[in-house]
């Protein structure tokens, strides 16, 4: 008891905030409401009127007990809950599912809040009578379960995160891989291009350089054949003078 007692006055802020209702979760472009508060709040009585001591109604510390309304009309707040023999369900798996993460986070500050002021109660009725009340066992062992199943989604959410980067992983280094292939037949593609415009230019230059050797061939025999045929004219010339 003391140790919830001590966590839940590091909080006593944020447990002001909370509205124990249900809800569906809040869309995320549309702003959260928040009950509004008075900055100038009037001190309530004092609890020691001897004292005289000014008492902030607003106080963190009031969690722990219910806010009742007497005959007179006077909210007071009672340690030991008499009046309500009945209380409403837990909640359910398939509804906190459909919450978002900020409500479930507000709910689970609002189950532990009860669950203090469960707590309260019995210490309050067990340091009166020495015994516990029965129904806020049952109603603590629901706030329990609700919390426990928001754990259980939680991890689920966190499975499915998990799973969801595994599956981004997995298709980022397929997206690699294909990458790399294409960039290696990109490679492949330029050495087989360059090697068959290497071997044509090879080829023609082949080509030229045999028929440039022909052409030499050809004009060295064309020279050949006028050098015979002017030997032989001037053979010819010379046995016409010896004849004549």
């Amino acid at each position: 008891m003391q140790k919830a007692l001590s966590c839940s006055r590091l909080r006593p802020t944020i447990l002001r905030s909370f509205i124990p209702v249900r809800h569906f979760a809040t869309p995320t472009d549309q702003p959260v409401s928040r009950p509004e508060r008075d900055p100038a709040t009037p001190p309530g009585p004092p609890l020691r009127p001897h004292l005289n001591l000014p008492v902030n109604p607003n106080h963190g510390l009031y969690g722990f007990f219910r806010k009742i309304k007497t005959e007179k009309g006077v909210e007071a707040y009672e340690t030991v809950e008499v009046t309500a023999t009945e209380s409403g369900r837990s909640w359910r798996a398939a509804e906190l599912r459909r919450k978002s993460f900020q409500d479930l986070h507000t709910l689970w500050y609002v189950l532990l809040r009860e669950r203090n002021l469960l707590a309260t109660q019995d210490e309050g009725l067990r340091r009166i009578t020495g015994e516990k009340m029965s129904s806020n066992g049952t109603r603590n062992l629901m706030c329990r379960q609700a919390m426990a199943r928001i754990k259980c989604i939680l991890g689920e959410r966190r499975l499915a995160y998990e799973g969801a980067l595994k599956i981004h992983e997995a298709q980022r280094q397929v997206k690699a891989q294909v990458k790399v292939e294409a960039r290696q037949l990109n490679k492949d593609n330029f050495k087989r291009k360059f090697t068959e415009r290497k071997a044509r230019w090879t080829r023609e230059q082949k080509r030229k350089q045999a028929e440039k050797l022909k052409a030499i061939e050809t004009q060295k025999a064309k020279e050949v054949e006028k050098e015979i045929e002017k030997e032989e004219n001037r053979a010819g010339s010379v046995a016409a003078r010896g004849i004549f």
